[in-house]
């Protein structure tokens, strides 16, 4: 199961990241089958550009954005850079 510090969900496009056309649908504390479905084509209306008045609504409180995103910890993708620069073998992110 995938957890975040707000208890919410991130959802949303990883554009303001550096990471164009790369989408995020995670986290969601272990209850993601009520909520995956509305989020997954929400996603799905990113991807294929619609107007914004035709996407899908989600809770803004999914959206991902800045201020969300730096209160998240990432012990578990920090530990794993950490673990790769050890091993040049080690799987890549």
């Amino acid at each position: 199961m995938g957890y975040t510090s707000d208890e919410f969900p991130l959802v949303g496009e990883l554009g303001i990241y550096g990471r164009p056309n790369n989408y995020i649908v995670g986290g969601f504390s272990g209850h993601g089958m009520p909520r995956i479905w509305s989020s997954g084509k929400y996603i799905s209306d990113l991807i294929i550009d619609k107007p914004e008045s035709d996407i899908t609504h989600i809770p803004s409180t999914f959206k991902i954005d800045e201020n969300r995103m730096a209160e998240s910890k990432f012990e578990f993708i920090e530990k794993l850079d950490a673990e790769d620069k050890q091993n040049p073998r080690a799987f890549k992110l």
